[in-house]
């Protein structure tokens, strides 16, 4: 008798609601239940309730849940990027999930954008098919024309006033950060999952793009409109493929050929001729807010306040502003306020090291001598900061001036010794 096939390094298996995994389970393999690793919310399920809801959409999402936990379970490789990923899902639908059309284009998606190779394996859910009427119209007495995926983004802010003046777009809330419920909630406001992963070990999450591109589609098809708008300018789409980092997998989440991708997919899938449409491709995000500050009568103030900040960004403002009030000329403000900032961010960053090898040292982890060394170590290479070339960088809006930098592979300091 032969032995049985060895399982992929990472292979992931997806368990219905109540289900355990086995006891004699293969150390290869990952498993995650849907309720407790993906956390599907009732009640945001509940809000997808309309006309046209199909098992098939359920199933597209516990899709893009089962991809984004494998995608964040194990960490690339540092001399290579691309990893080989297997994953078992039970879905309702699960003679559309088997068609080999459907099964092409999801894999050629995911190798396109996260730069993996995917293979998944479909089995049929055993809680069957949802039983709730879904009668009621989405967006009743209102013509929508097209959907809009809208983070808290400076370039969905403005890309939304410019094509949605006149409430035209079914607008589907997909940020990053977790969301709560909002006292003015519409449909798509909140994202219906939640993914844990305990053991959190890639941070590049490519897999977001086909996350937020799926769901943004399953809003279109319950809508009944065949566009959706990419609200993202031309360097947030185009840049990250014309340039991208050393030894990094280009970022497509929202280049062309990615949209291309998708729309290939769901067009097999659902049925549906949905296209991506990226009207401020070929415009700057400069170009963009002041199109639509031109547009919209907007104040500059209530856009950037509107708008999650770096913390530098935070830091920097306070500090123009603040000498802008005590009477600075504006240019004098600005560089002033810029080297107050850096420090300002330099300090904080010691500050939380700091803190981190306090706690370390306290629990046992690190004996006091490797903490002796490691803040002195770290001061001096705080110190030795360049900060003439970071602001120079800064003014200039120089994303590349330090990009000889990462490609030196001597005469590194390799940091304080413990």
């Amino acid at each position: 008798m032969s032995d049985p096939p060895k399982l992929p390094e990472r292979n992931l298996h997806i368990l219905e609601a109540g289900q355990q995994a086995p006891h004699d389970r293969p150390k290869e393999r990952t498993f995650a239940t849907i309720g407790s690793e993906i956390k599907c919310d009732k009640d945001i399920f509940d809000s997808y309730s309309y006309d046209g809801w199909k098992d098939i959409h359920h199933d597209l999402l516990i899709v893009c849940a089962a991809v984004e936990y494998a995608d964040r379970r194990w960490a690339r490789s540092a001399y290579h990027w691309s990893r080989s990923i297997s994953v078992t899902i039970p879905v309702l639908e699960l003679a559309t999930w088997l068609d080999a059309h459907v099964q092409q284009n999801l894999r050629d998606t995911l190798r396109h954008l996260t730069g993996d190779e995917w293979q998944f394996t479909f089995i049929q859910n055993g809680s069957g098919g949802t039983d709730k009427p879904r009668q009621r119209p989405l967006f009743p007495q209102q013509d929508k024309k097209f959907a809009i995926a809208y983070s808290e983004g400076l370039d969905s802010l403005c890309i939304s006033g410019l094509y949605n003046e006149n409430d035209e777009a079914v607008c589907v809330r997909v940020a990053k950060h977790k969301q709560r419920r909002r006292k003015d909630e519409r449909p798509f406001d909140r994202l219906p999952f939640d993914v844990i992963v305990k053991q959190n070990a890639e941070y590049s999450v490519r897999s977001r793009g086909f996350k937020f591109a799926s769901i943004t589609a399953i809003a279109a098809n319950l809508a009944k409109v065949s566009r959706i708008v990419v609200p993202e300018s031309g360097q947030g789409a185009l840049g990250p493929v014309l340039l991208p980092l050393r030894n990094i997998y280009p970022d497509y989440r929202n280049h062309p050929t990615f949209f291309r991708r998708m729309e290939r997919f769901i067009q097999v899938l659902l049925g549906a001729e949905i296209t991506f449409e990226q009207p401020r491709l070929w415009h700057t995000k400069g170009q963009t807010v002041a199109a639509f500050l031109a547009k919209s009568g907007t104040k500059q103030e209530q856009v950037f306040d509107t708008c999650p900040k770096s913390e530098f960004a935070d830091h920097l403002q306070r500090e123009i502003g603040m000498r802008l009030n005590e009477g600075e000329a504006t240019q004098e403000a600005i560089n002033n306020g810029m080297d107050a900032a850096l420090e300002n961010g330099i300090g904080e960053f010691r500050t939380r090291t700091h803190e981190a090898c306090l706690e370390a040292r306290s629990s046992g982890e690190m004996r006091k001598d490797q903490f002796d060394r490691f803040v002195e170590g770290s001061n001096k290479a705080l110190q030795g900061i360049d900060r003439v070339r970071i602001m120079e960088a800064l003014k200039q809006g120089n994303k590349s001036a330090f990009k000889h930098d990462l490609k030196k592979k001597e005469g590194l300091d390799e940091g304080p010794k413990l």
